[in-house]
């Protein structure tokens, strides 16, 4: 009734600071949610809807709040799909960055062994002990990792310490110190590939902001994947709390993973591993063929433990559906953290080298763009100094553009500036 229409007004007033709040919730993804410029868009459309309904105007109020809901329910459909992905990439790199330390604290245990070693009065059999001691911890660092990533990332590393380990029993304290600088040497370099990897692991679900950036056909097929795995692995905790006789209402989706698996493995057939840097110049002998890089096996595991996973569920069999589910699971990310490490590579900017660079390097200083009278840009031929206003819409779409490059606090002031330019 007319009547109640500005009790209303009240609760449409303070969906508006629900809007601010989904937008710093949305910050850490839009990249892949086109949300910053429409929402504050859709918070004039409050505003106006808001005062309608203060003024009893039905029909100005169902216009604004009808483009909320149209702007909404677009933006409910872009998550619905991104959410599941970026949940799952999350939880591998939380996982890794709750270990990491565990691999500085390892080298510097190392550092001060190779220390003790060159100081004549140390007690070798005190040394000899620590250094096992050091190796076990260094080869259980190991094992967490691999179970994580499916990668022996550390494996050098642990042959390394194990060399000091031997070289000290021998009671050549020189060699010996060689033996450890080397391991702490290893040890950086496995440090740095960790750290890496954990980078290119989000590549997965972001698009460098290069200009004319294309995803590999690798790194195309290992997102297509992502989507699916974390689809299984939400499948395979829901079953994991259902009840024993609710089991064999998993078979169909899990067949459905399954039938899934058969795409994804002829493509990554065709995938082969890329080159490393020091040999991509060099010319390819005829005569040894490339090997095939077999980076479809981990999708055959994977496709293998789903069927028996829906023949156990079929059964009614909880128990081995559940344990072929999580083989499952395991293989579905061994095969993206290999993707991840070997073709989610930052490209270099566009400046007429066509060498690939892992390290992103500014070309100039950004900040020089927030100095005070500072201006940039090529102005335009005198004939095409022309000012146009765009409807509202438009510039909704134009400022999109510029938007998502800004911290939060300022995209508002942004698309003011914008409103005020078009009047």
């Amino acid at each position: 009734k007319l009547d109640d229409m500005p009790d209303l007004a009240i609760s449409q007033k303070n969906l508006i600071h629900a809007v601010d709040a989904i937008l710093v919730a949305l910050d850490p993804i839009s990249h892949m949610v086109k949300s910053d410029t429409v929402m504050l868009f859709a918070k004039d459309d409050m505003d106006e809807a808001g005062i309608a309904l203060e003024e009893k105007d039905v029909k100005e109020a169902l216009d604004a709040q009808s483009y909320i809901v149209e702007t909404l329910g677009k933006l409910r459909s872009q998550l619905s799909t991104v959410v599941p992905q970026y949940r799952y990439q999350l939880e591998i790199v939380d996982a890794m960055h709750e270990i990491f330390q565990e691999g500085v604290l390892i080298r510097e245990a190392q550092r001060k062994l190779r220390e003790k070693v060159s100081v004549k009065a140390a007690d070798l059999a005190d040394l000899v002990k620590e250094q096992g001691a050091l190796k076990a911890r260094a080869e259980a660092y190991s094992t967490l990792i691999n179970e994580i990533t499916g990668l022996n990332i550390f494996g050098s590393s642990v042959a390394h310490i194990a060399e000091s380990e031997d070289r000290l029993k021998g009671g050549d304290s020189r060699e010996t110190a060689k033996a450890m600088a080397q391991a702490e040497k290893v040890l950086l370099d496995d440090t740095d590939m960790f750290l890496a990897l954990m980078k290119r692991l989000h590549l997965l679900i972001v698009d460098p902001r290069w200009a004319g950036y294309v995803p590999s056909k690798e790194v195309v097929l290992a997102r297509k994947v992502l989507g699916m795995a974390g689809q299984q692995k939400r499948a395979y905790r829901e079953s994991n709390a259902a009840e024993a006789n609710k089991i064999s209402s998993y078979e169909a989706k899990l067949r459905e993973f399954e039938k899934a698996c058969g795409p994804f493995i002829e493509s990554a057939k065709e995938h082969k591993n890329p080159v490393p840097k020091g040999q991509r110049n060099r010319k390819v002998d005829p005569s040894k063929p490339i090997p095939p890089a077999n980076l479809h096996l981990k999708l055959v595991d994977a496709r293998e433990h789903l069927r028996k996973a829906a023949a156990s569920a079929k059964v009614s069999d909880r128990a081995k559906s559940l344990a072929s589910q999580k083989k499952a699971v395991e293989s579905l990310r061994y095969f993206i953290v290999e993707y991840a490490m070997k073709f989610a590579i930052v490209p270099p900017p566009l400046d007429g080298d066509d060498s690939v660079s892992e390290v992103y390097v500014e070309q100039e200083d950004i900040m020089q763009l927030f100095v005070r009278g500072v201006l940039t840009g090529e102005k335009p031929p005198p004939d095409k100094l022309e000012w146009n206003v765009l409807g509202r819409r438009d510039r909704a779409a134009l400022n999109e553009n510029f938007a998502r490059e800004l911290p939060l606090e300022y995209r508002a002031i942004l698309k003011n500036y914008y409103e005020r330019l078009a009047k």
